[in-house]
């Protein structure tokens, strides 16, 4: 059966999942990002339910959220599909608890800090693309 990526496992299309609480961020990501077919998700929860349903190449993950966090979230894809989760970007503000702050230094996920530049978000995505 084929998945539908070429040999680096990305998709043709370059597909995103943007997961943030914060609706306008999402959508201010998702906007930013407009060239890449990009879905927005507001929970974890339902971020876990639409990585097991759909391929995609990137999750842009905000840290702290309620119900799932982005680390509950990454979690929880190592375990189902460690594809995904050596693609995932932490979005975060900073003010991090002590546990948040210790988990983005043992990943080697990405992070990127809010508030950023549009060039800055585009830039970090088409590297990893280009990687």
């Amino acid at each position: 059966m084929s998945t539908g990526a070429d040999k680096s496992g990305f998709t043709g299309s370059r597909r995103i999942l943007v997961v943030d609480d914060e609706e306008a961020i999402a959508m201010l990501i998702q906007e930013i990002l407009n060239e890449y077919e990009v879905d927005v998700c507001l929970n974890g929860r339902d971020a876990l339910a639409m990585i097991e349903a759909k391929q995609y190449d990137l999750v842009l993950c905000d840290l702290m959220m309620p119900r799932m966090s982005g680390m509950q979230l990454y979690e929880a894809c190592v375990g189902s599909n460690p594809l995904i989760a050596r693609r995932f970007f932490f979005l975060t503000g900073g003010a991090c608890t002590p546990l948040a702050r210790d988990f983005l230094e043992s990943v080697e996920c990405p992070k990127i800090m809010k508030p950023f530049r549009p060039s800055e978000l585009r830039d970090q995505v088409c590297s990893a693309f280009e990687a």
